[in-house]
């Protein structure tokens, strides 16, 4: 392997299926940081964008809600000796120390490097106070256009150019249904599983009176479908002036270059928790607009101005275990630069002779972890 050579070798390092092929030491439970920074850093246009070193001209040194571009020096640390070449692992103490105080969960540390990179190199230096119009009867275009530019008004780093989407809520009074339709952008897409009983259990129901039978419903599980459409608290109805239980609808307008979707594994009732143990079966390409076909997002994406392209899967990153503990682990896909990736944020029981199959050329010591 030659050595990093500087900014300007950044497009023949990502060129190269060798380079990147790099562990990161285990400095104590830190195996979801580990994992969470191996397929961060398999993103061609994020990881290209540190390695050229312009992230140093767009460092916010005065956003207060940033750490001085201290985090984004530190990450850039971290990319540079993962793609250096120059050992088969790296310790990333300072990026530890610098993400000390951060929840141990591979998801929650994903969501908070992008924000805390955003706000470290967001190019808008003083965020000016923008107040959004109350807008009715106007139409989605016009709605999702406003939104989005509110939204870079205050917002605009490479976190947004290339992690952001776009989502329409909406919510539905059942009384005297006024529609309330808004936009926000979203970074992270997290996404309810359906589950699945174990087992059926019989149960013969016998009325204490046979003339005034209560009716019974069963109850199922979020799916992707109702779990768009769920509102599990009432909502306040300005026509109606009080709470309702209203239906709030989520709709995908528009979608990120670099999408990333964390599947939720945890379900909670009353004080019980549990982890759904649903085996999941995933593409490596996902074409979300296709006409002639109803492929896999294509329904979800709304906006008719909506480009076609294909999302390629280039890394995983599952939780293996319970609750209580648990290890983390990365799985990557060689690096190739294209137009459009994919990254999936999941906790499963992982499946090594199914993963095996879905991905047959997977470079497996991309994200080997030493303890």
């Amino acid at each position: 392997m030659n050595d990093w050579a500087g900014p300007s070798s950044s497009s023949r390092l990502l060129s190269n299926s060798t380079r990147g092929l790099c562990g990161l030491n285990n400095l104590g439970n830190t195996c979801f940081m580990n994992s969470a920074l191996q397929c961060l850093s398999n993103v061609p246009p994020l990881t290209k964008y540190f390695l050229s070193g312009k992230y140093k001209d767009e460092i916010n040194n005065v956003n207060p809600l940033g750490m001085g571009g201290e985090l984004a020096v530190a990450y850039a640390d971290v990319i540079r000796n993962l793609w250096s070449g120059k050992a088969a692992s790296f310790v990333p103490t300072k990026f530890k120390r610098i993400l000390f105080q951060c929840t141990q969960d591979a998801q929650e540390l994903m969501a908070f490097l992008l924000d805390g990179l955003h706000e470290d190199l967001n190019r808008i230096k003083r965020k000016p106070y923008v107040e959004a119009k109350e807008m009715e009867n106007e139409a989605d275009e016009i709605l999702a256009e406003n939104a989005w530019r509110y939204y870079k008004m205050r917002n605009d780093s490479i976190i947004t150019d290339l992690f952001n989407g776009l989502l329409k809520s909406t919510v539905i009074c059942p009384e005297c249904h006024k529609v309330s339709i808004t936009f926000d952008p979203f970074g992270v897409l997290s996404l309810p599983l359906p589950e699945k009983p174990d087992r059926q259990i019989p149960v013969l129901f016998v009325p204490l009176d046979p003339n005034h039978a209560s009716d019974s419903v069963s109850r199922g599980a979020l799916s992707l479908s109702n779990g768009l459409s769920y509102c599990p608290f009432d909502r306040y109805c300005p026509r109606c002036k009080k709470h309702q239980q209203a239906t709030k609808k989520f709709d995908l307008w528009s979608l990120p270059e670099v999408l990333v979707i964390h599947l939720k594994r945890f379900s909670s009732c009353r004080n019980y928790r549990s982890k759904i143990e649903t085996l999941i079966s995933f593409p490596i390409s996902v074409p979300y607009w296709f006409p002639s076909r109803n492929m896999v997002m294509s329904k979800w994406v709304i906006n008719p101005k909506s480009a076609s392209f294909t999302y390629n899967l280039v890394s995983v990153c599952n939780h293996d275990g319970g609750l209580g503990a648990g290890h983390c682990k990365g799985a990557i896909l060689p690096l190739k630069v294209m137009q459009s990736f994919v990254i999936l944020f999941f906790r499963y029981r992982f499946r090594a002779q199914l993963f095996a199959k879905q991905v047959v050329r997977i470079q497996r010591f991309a994200c080997a972890f030493n303890k």
